[in-house]
């Protein structure tokens, strides 16, 4: 949930309707102090079970309301500008675009992958299992560990290689920590079950994840170089973003 302090500081900018969405509150409950926060603010609600990450969330309320737009914005979120959504929204109506984002990435896990091998390939075995471990342990909490754990494993035994599901670098994509897009458009976007990080991470910048989907349709990505009015945890403001084929 978006930084509700610096949502009643800074204004959008253009008519719009805040839905919030909770994740992991079964039936409502443990809201107590969200409702606090949130006695003055008009709101819409959705609650889900707490699984699939922040994505799955997403494309749910797009199955649920029908507005023309959707602008997603994860908890890390704070908003430090002006008409921050109408900014988003001037994009977004442009002819041929499908998708604005305040924060793009070259990030290749493929590419990553592999710098990562050669780096451990020259190190012992303690070694290596003392990065594997220190790796697992930076997780914000268990499940994070166990996310962290779990991608080890399924790496090490073959299942899934990053090569075959991510582009080599400079692999460019919108990221979705805040990002804008019709209805219309997201509701073609194939996104498939969100069990693991692995699996956010393909959606967000895989071979088949939503910048490439949203092309593959014949539109264009934006990303607002020098509007960027969202500060996002692990964000890039990037400048002149190659062209994708």
């Amino acid at each position: 949930m978006v930084e509700i302090a610096s949502y009643r500081e800074y204004p959008a900018g253009v008519p719009h309707d805040l839905v919030l969405v909770f994740k992991g509150f079964p039936f409502g409950h443990g809201t107590r102090t969200y409702d606090r926060l949130l006695a003055d603010v008009p709101h819409s609600r959705m609650y889900l079970a707490d699984y699939g990450l922040d994505l799955r969330p997403y494309f749910k309320a797009v199955e649920r309301f029908d507005h023309l737009f959707f602008c997603f914005l994860n908890s890390f979120s704070r908003i430090l500008d002006v008409d921050w959504l109408a900014k988003l929204h001037r994009w977004m109506t442009q002819e041929g675009v499908g998708l604005v984002g305040a924060t793009g990435s070259y990030e290749s896990f493929s590419s990553g992958r592999a710098e990562r091998s050669n780096m451990l390939a020259g190190v012992g075995l303690m070694e290596r299992l003392h990065w594997r471990l220190g790796h697992m342990l930076s997780g914000s909490g268990p499940r994070a560990m166990v996310q962290h754990a779990a991608g080890w494993m399924v790496e090490a035994l073959g299942l899934k290689d990053p090569r075959q599901n991510f582009p080599s670098f400079p692999n460019f994509h919108i990221r979705t920590n805040a990002f804008m897009a019709p209805r219309k458009m997201l509701l073609q976007i194939r996104s498939g079950p969100m069990w693991f990080k692995f699996s956010a991470y393909a959606l967000e910048s895989g071979q088949n994840g939503l910048t490439r989907q949203v092309m593959r349709h014949g539109l264009k990505r934006q990303l607002l170089q020098n509007a960027l009015c969202l500060h996002i945890k692990h964000g890039m403001n990037l400048q002149d973003p190659p062209e994708m084929t």
